[in-house]
């Protein structure tokens, strides 16, 4: 039987964010698979995992990793809301900055 170690998912999830930060979209959803498939009842990587899919515009799948999460732990319902609502903010300012060559 395998062990399941939790501090693989604090790797794999400090990894995924720092991909995420970095643009490197498709590596941080990577990561956070690995942690989820570590625990899959842990709610915070389903949270991290939504919130990069809505990044890359796929909403459907970031709304069914957003619905995971909440049915782990609804608490997490506030904190959601304002990542989701930061994470929009973000990107309607990057919207708006100028390009180089503007």
């Amino acid at each position: 039987m395998k062990v399941k170690n939790p501090r693989l998912v604090s790797a794999y999830s400090g990894r995924a964010l720092a991909r995420q930060a970095s643009g490197d979209l498709a590596g941080a959803i990577a990561d956070y698979d690995s942690a989820i498939s570590i625990f899959p009842n842990l709610a915070m990587p389903h949270m991290d995992r939504g919130l990069a899919l809505l990044a890359r515009a796929e909403q459907a799948e970031a709304d069914r990793e957003f619905q995971r999460c909440l049915a782990l732990d609804a608490k997490l319902k506030s904190l959601l809301e304002k990542r989701v609502e930061k994470l929009k903010q973000d990107h309607a300012a990057a919207q708006k900055r100028p390009t180089a060559w503007e």
